[in-house]
């Protein structure tokens, strides 16, 4: 990953909105958030470049901040790909 360590990326992606260019195009995410009591859940959405919503990506909900981690890293949301397996073409970027 460009712009940071992977283990840091995803440190900050349970606690801060983070953002990452993948192949050109810019996807945000507000971090791991308390929903609900006992629920927890992020999303991820492609941005353009004023940062508006363009696309849905990924959402999820569950019972803990570890499992939201978990379910990020195995969602074939990069092109088919997982955060593990695409991450080498990610860029870490300022949101």
């Amino acid at each position: 990953m460009e712009g940071g360590q992977v283990n840091d990326f995803i440190d900050a992606f349970s606690y801060q909105s983070v953002a990452v260019i993948f192949k050109g195009e810019k996807y945000f995410s507000d971090g791991i958030t308390s929903c609900s009591v006992g629920k927890y859940s992020f999303f991820v959405i492609k941005v353009n470049e004023r940062g508006e919503c363009l696309e849905d990506v990924y959402d999820f909900e569950g019972t803990s901040i570890p499992e939201c981690i978990v379910a990020f890293e195995n969602a074939p949301i990069w092109d088919g790909k997982t955060f593990w397996q695409a991450e080498q073409e990610m860029e870490w970027v300022d949101w």
